[in-house]
């Protein structure tokens, strides 16, 4: 899949950066000829005392031209500097989920800003409304607006395409080690019963598709979904459980906490007792590693190992993915 988006990615990017490029041309065309009136408007202001009076309305257009014609362009060329910055600073497995959102937000206002601007220009085209001094007509250069936007947009998608790319080639070079998949799929087959801890509510939908899958490969197995108790940072709760439907798939239960985590002596009587008596338990995040490691519950854990002080305390490796049943994790190492 991974291979298709690269290829998506690549001509789409060839095509924006076609696109970008004229307009871009025509940006830097309008931006050297707005020196023309602005230099007649000094020169007959100093030598005759008259200025030209079209220039402010000629300037104002041709600025419409260079800032639009430019915005695509820009992007390609990774020429926002401040933006670039940021992101070189942070570590570099954060970046394309950065990445991903700084472009995926400035897709969206970008393309309402297109939508707008369009509109805005058929608007001006109806009424037939022109300039004061030069009665250009406004819808001319306010659809050019639209167009540039537009063009940004392309730019956008593009490199959204490729990031995805990037993440799904990266994500397919990770492998799970053999033995302990191995002994997972034993687990689930010995097991009546699962307790599926989950984690972030962004993940809440993949949780559900994991689950699913469970279910059908194990249809034996009685799974139930914990999340928690009331809001905590961005944890899933009951709330996002019901709006993504994971409800009507399996049984859920709040934990009666809101700890960032599966604190056993937090939790309610239900949901402790619901733990206890589990033949099987999947806990994802560190919030629940931390929370339940040494409890004696032996969890099979699935997280991204993104603190220092783990890597310290527990031996593994910073950024590294975990999959491992509690007994058995520092066999990664």
């Amino acid at each position: 899949m991974h291979q298709s988006l690269h290829r998506w990615a690549e001509v789409s990017g060839k095509c924006s950066l076609f696109i970008n490029k004229k307009l871009f041309f025509l940006s830097c065309l309008c931006a050297g000829l707005m020196a023309v009136p602005t230099t007649i408007d000094v020169m007959g202001s100093l030598l005759f005392h008259k200025a030209l009076t079209c220039s402010t309305e000629l300037v104002e257009f041709l600025q419409v031209v260079v800032l639009f014609g430019g915005l695509g362009y820009v992007h390609d060329k990774r020429a926002h500097v401040y933006v670039e910055m940021i992101l070189d600073k942070m570590p570099e497995t954060w970046r394309p989920a950065f990445r991903l959102a700084f472009i995926g937000a400035a897709a969206v206002l970008f393309t309402v800003m297109a939508r707008q601007l369009f509109l805005t220009g058929l608007d001006r085209f109806s009424s037939g409304e022109v300039s004061y001094d030069l009665h250009i007509p406004e819808y001319i250069f306010v659809l050019f607006a639209a167009l540039g936007t537009l063009a940004a947009v392309v730019s956008f998608v593009a490199d959204i395409i490729g990031e995805l790319a990037s993440l799904l080639e990266k994500a397919s070079l990770e492998q799970v080690p053999e033995d302990e998949f191995r002994e997972f799929r034993s687990d689930l087959k010995r097991a009546e019963t699962l307790v599926y801890l989950t984690d972030n509510c962004g993940e809440i939908v993949l949780d559900k598709l994991f689950i699913r899958h469970l279910k059908k490969e194990f249809p034996r197995l009685q799974i139930t979904a914990m999340v928690r108790g009331s809001d905590v940072l961005n944890d899933a709760t009951m709330e996002d459980a019901e709006a993504t439907g994971l409800t009507a798939l399996v049984p859920c239960i709040g934990n009666g906490s809101s700890a960032p985590g599966t604190v056993l002596k937090n939790l309610s009587s239900d949901a402790r007792r619901l733990l206890l008596d589990a033949d099987m338990i999947i806990a994802k995040g560190q919030g629940n590693f931390e929370s339940l490691y040494g409890e004696g519950l032996n969890p099979y854990y699935f997280f991204l190992c993104k603190c220092e002080l783990f890597v310290q305390r527990f031996g593994l490796k910073q950024f590294a993915p975990v999959f491992a049943r509690e007994d058995r994790i520092f066999r990664m190492n």
